[in-house]
């Protein structure tokens, strides 16, 4: 619960900026994701795509993750990706739109898969034999935490309209 407050707050200040910086009063739709891995102290968080450094790439966030599961003497770790949307009309806007979706599994030190990005190659979600990266992109699309995220914004942006 932590991360996901840390990102409906980050989120609703990117949202609140993007409005400021918008004259045009069209609705303004921001969002994060990241992996979450509880026994990491909730690392890599906010901080995923930057995980091994400012300059880090997927393949060096991937590295830094599996060398800080491997510390621990093991081979795959509980852990989350959870994605925040957040829409807003305006900076005075009182009820912006927050939705957010989570996927379960583990993350692995083995990699696998070629499709995907960031660690997909490492999170196996829960049901599946199969990393992120392998699963097909209708089935991916499905589970994941953007997916759930998306699905629910929409729900949430179409009865403004009703």
């Amino acid at each position: 619960f932590k991360q996901k407050t840390a990102y409906e707050i980050r989120l609703s200040l990117v949202g609140s900026e993007m409005c400021i910086r918008d004259s045009s009063r069209l609705y303004s739709i921001a969002d994060d994701s990241g992996l979450v891995v509880p026994e990491l102290g909730f690392e890599p968080g906010i901080y995923s795509a930057r995980y091994a450094g400012e300059n880090s790439t997927d393949a060096l966030n991937r590295d830094k993750l599996r060398s800080c599961i491997k510390d621990l003497g093991k081979e795959s770790l509980e852990a989350y990706f959870v994605c925040v949307i957040v829409g807003i009309q305006d900076e005075s806007d009182p009820l912006p739109i927050v939705s957010s979706g989570t996927v379960h599994g583990k993350v692995s030190i083995h990699e696998s898969g070629e499709s995907g990005f960031g660690y997909d190659k490492l999170f196996y979600p829960d049901g599946f034999d199969l990393s992120m990266a392998s699963i097909d992109a209708e089935t991916k699309n499905k589970i994941s935490h953007r997916g759930k995220a998306s699905k629910n914004f929409i729900e949430k942006f179409k009865k403004i309209g009703s």
